[in-house]
């Protein structure tokens, strides 16, 4: 899979003259799929989400698993580890416990890269539950880019096991428990 890839949404910004970009958030999934150039996909969506039918018609030679964030929940599914897991149409419609879990085992059991559009705030009140960027970032999720639908707000967040946590220069063995600088440094 093509690492520089993983943050290709964030190109561009979010905003121009403090309007948020009309830009279809589908298709620049899409547009991301294409350039991570993944073997497998798991979509965690429902089957009436548009976004389905565009990744499996637009994106090639992928393998694609898709489910829905209640089936995930099931104790007997394991799909094995993906690399690119998208959720779309998932989170909001369920309760935040339930919807925690859907994010922590796909960002720990399922996929390397996950990619969510979540619906942001409370002016979406149809949903079951209302998501903030804190809440998001709280599960390991990095905001990527805003859109406007309608007069609400939907933001893409990802997540990459590869740049979630780097190791800080402090731990090394040159700089923390090195036996060979015990005699120059005390502490």
């Amino acid at each position: 899979m093509h690492r520089r890839a993983t943050r290709q949404i964030a190109r561009g910004a979010s905003q121009r003259n403090g309007k948020l970009n009309p830009v279809n958030w589908r298709d620049d999934i899409i547009h991301t799929v294409k350039g991570l150039r993944p073997d497998r996909v798991l979509a965690v969506m429902p089957a009436s989400e548009p976004l389905w039918r565009k990744l499996v018609r637009g994106t090639g030679d992928v393998a694609y698993t898709r489910i829905s964030g209640t089936e995930l929940l099931a104790h007997d599914f394991n799909p094995g580890r993906s690399q690119v897991a998208i959720v779309a149409a998932t989170l909001e419609h369920m309760d935040k416990r339930e919807a925690s879990t859907v994010i922590a085992r796909l960002r720990d059991l399922y996929s390397n890269v996950v990619y969510a559009a979540v619906p942001i705030g409370d002016q979406w009140p149809e949903l079951v539950s209302h998501w903030d960027n804190g809440e998001l970032i709280a599960h390991g999720l990095h905001p990527v880019r805003q859109y406007g639908v309608g007069d609400k707000l939907l933001s893409i967040y990802y997540y990459d096991i590869y740049d979630y946590k780097l190791t800080p220069d402090w731990l090394n063995s040159k700089h923390w428990a090195n036996p060979h600088r015990w005699d120059v440094e005390r502490w």
